[in-house]
């Protein structure tokens, strides 16, 4: 049953970067997309931006670099905070033993020049265009926390807040999700606990064959297809991180069509020790997935 309708669907691009982990994802629209690559062995964290089209790699390894000409956290506490209007905000953390953003790197990937910096604050959210920041003060001898806005443009300093909290919170409470802004669905998460536990594990059982799954079900429902993402416990026995002896799992992906039969199915990670969490998401038609923790598929769902 499996192989019936096996590869109806395809990628209309892979993405494949070996040796480290596609660790976040951003778009920036209209068609570019801005990845974070992790190499775990070097500690050492860039960054590369694709044509959301074709796939194509614009430019690869970036890393990005503080006014010392040093690589920001030593290259490796660093990442991705969020995009606006074509700008990729980066973030640092205050050390290794604190692991609280610090500073704001404003980055033009198109032309992979920074607009600004501001490496004393630490970012918050964007509220009707103004970046809200927190920064500490010394305030009778004590370090507190003050607030101020930003033009996420340009980094020029809008308005100071100082420690009005009930301000800052009220502009934050407001303030659209990134998901949102994104435009991205995520799968629900179904565990035995949902309600409507025994009727997902069901179809997938009838559909896909699902047997000795582990750890629930991911379902997305979009335009009348389903994106079903499940772990099956393996008869293999890896050894985990901590050094201890368990069971091997796959992460299997699979599409069904309107009437429950499988279009797309795909394993994103095979003879795993662990979880795999937010395996895959939907975004414009298109799903998205990073296979073994380094290729980044994209499926077409809609012509």
């Amino acid at each position: 049953m499996l192989g019936l309708f096996k590869k109806r669907l395809k990628p209309i691009w892979q993405f494949h970067k070996p040796n480290g982990l596609i660790w976040r994802a951003l778009f920036l629209d209209p068609h570019y997309l801005i990845g974070e690559f992790r190499e775990r062995g070097a500690r050492k964290v860039s960054f590369f931006l694709l044509d959301t089209e074709t796939g194509k790699l614009i430019w690869d390894n970036f890393v990005l670099i503080d006014t010392a000409a040093k690589p920001v956290g030593d290259g490796w506490w660093v990442g991705m905070e969020t995009v606006y209007r074509g700008l990729v905000l980066f973030h640092g953390y205050y050390s290794p033993n604190v692991p609280e953003h610090l500073g704001i790197w404003a980055f033009d990937p198109l032309t992979k020049t920074l607009r600004w910096v501001r490496p004393d604050v630490s970012y918050l959210c964007i509220v009707d265009d103004q970046l809200l920041a927190v920064r500490n003060v010394l305030v009778d001898g004590y370090v507190e926390r003050a607030f101020l806005s930003l033009n996420p443009l340009t980094g020029e300093a809008i308005e100071d807040f100082g420690q009005n909290t009930a301000a800052v919170n009220a502009l934050r409470e407001r303030a659209p999700n990134l998901l949102e802004e994104q435009n991205i669905t995520l799968p629900e998460h179904i565990t035995e606990q949902s309600p409507n536990y025994a009727i997902v594990a069901k179809q997938a059982q009838m559909q896909t064959g699902a047997a000795r799954v582990v750890a629930g079900f991911d379902v997305l429902t979009y335009q009348g297809k389903t994106i079903l993402g499940y772990h099956e416990q393996t008869a293999q026995w890896v050894t985990n991180q901590a050094g201890l002896r368990v069971q091997a799992l796959n992460y299997k992906l699979f599409v069904l069509d309107e009437k429950q039969a499988i279009i797309y199915e795909d394993i994103l990670g095979a003879q795993m020790s662990g979880l795999l969490v937010d395996g895959f998401f939907m975004r414009q038609n298109r799903l998205y997935y990073v296979k073994e923790t380094n290729m980044l598929c994209a499926v077409e769902l809609f012509s």
